[in-house]
């Protein structure tokens, strides 16, 4: 038995009554029935988007088989993959930033002395002195850019002189 169906009359400008003429020549249909068919349509559609709002799962679960939760779920794993290729990056980059270190300081205690103890306070001061030289340094070269280019070569000037 044919479902019960209801009068509704509504107005509409023009280029929304051109547009559903030209969707139900498109559809086949009947401009009555493409309206009926747009409406369930865009209910189906607003019901999906506010279950994807209101209950947006968990990563890594399985998503309904909705048109938007498929758009999603393909835009989380986009994001997903672009954040883990940057992330792997940064981690090597972090891997050579402590292994340039290391080396460093290596290199480091193998040339310089250990200073006397008669010495120490002397050291201790040109060392805080220096220190807050080089940090300042650091800042300025942060701000400016990093080290690749003409303000790496003038911070380093910049840090002789006030050594």
């Amino acid at each position: 038995m044919p479902a019960m169906r209801d009068h509704v009359q509504a107005y509409v400008e023009r280029p929304e009554k051109q547009r559903l003429q030209r969707e139900a020549a498109a559809r086949g249909i009947s401009v009555s029935q493409c309206v009926t068919d747009c409406l369930r349509e865009y209910f189906a559609w607003r019901e999906e988007m506010t279950a994807v709002i209101d209950a947006p799962g968990q990563p890594g679960e399985a998503h309904r088989r909705g048109p938007i939760q498929v758009l999603l779920a393909r835009t989380e794993s986009r994001l997903a993959a672009t954040l883990d290729a940057r992330v792997r990056e940064l981690v090597g980059e972090l891997v050579l930033l402590q292994s340039m270190i290391d080396r460093q300081m290596v290199s480091y205690f193998l040339h310089a002395p250990e200073v006397a103890p008669e010495l120490q306070a002397g050291a201790l001061a040109s060392a805080t002195r220096r220190y807050r030289n080089w940090r300042r340094a650091v800042q300025r070269l942060a701000r400016s850019g990093g080290v690749n280019g003409e303000a790496a070569v003038q911070l380093s000037l910049e840090v002789g002189a006030d050594a």
